[in-house]
């Protein structure tokens, strides 16, 4: 059973996600996830996974749109109204600082440093949520098989990812047509 959790709780909660998750998907999703399953207990890692897979066929920003669900999930649409505006809010403001300054200081060699450093950290931090997600999500040596050819697929082939998605998902029927058995 899923706790509700207030709007305005929701909208202070993605607030915090939002000035403190810096490089994309997968450093917010860790934050997200020490957030509310860690420190809050409000959610469980399958959930946060569970959000990560049904928004990730859709067109747009998945990290804003595994916001908006799991607003949803904690606070019904109120929920999601605030813990999307709560979490767009402060990239919105940064990005229209930013845009400012960078356009001063864009060829000064210490700020392109800095830039340089900063996206090697963003990268290490993503390898740090992959790992983490796929440790949650991938319980089985098929599950194993079936991630690690999907990688390789994009990664050599440069298959469009939602081909590769619907293409694990018929494979995931296919390999257990019993689940589905026990659940009809």
């Amino acid at each position: 059973m899923i706790k509700r959790v207030s709007a305005w709780h929701l909208f202070r909660i993605f607030l915090r996600a939002g000035c403190l998750g810096f490089g994309g998907l997968g450093s917010v999703l860790v934050l997200i996830e020490r957030d509310l399953v860690d420190r809050r207990r409000l959610l469980d890692a399958e959930q946060i996974t569970e959000a990560l897979t049904y928004t990730k066929l859709l067109p747009g920003s998945t990290v804003v749109q595994v916001v908006s669900y799991l607003g949803w999930k904690l606070g019904g649409w109120r929920g999601s109204a605030a813990a999307t505006t709560a979490f767009v809010l402060p990239a919105f403001v940064m990005m229209l600082l930013l845009s400012v300054a960078y356009a001063r200081v864009k060829d000064v060699p210490m700020a392109r440093a800095a830039i340089d450093g900063v996206n090697a950290a963003v990268t290490g931090l993503l390898a740090v949520a992959m790992y983490k997600l796929g440790a949650s999500a991938v319980k089985t040596w098929v599950g194993f098989v079936i991630g690690a050819t999907a990688l390789s697929v994009v990664v050599f082939f440069r298959a469009p990812i939602v081909i590769v998605v619907v293409a694990a998902g018929l494979l995931g029927i296919w390999i257990h047509p019993a689940r589905l058995r026990a659940t009809a």
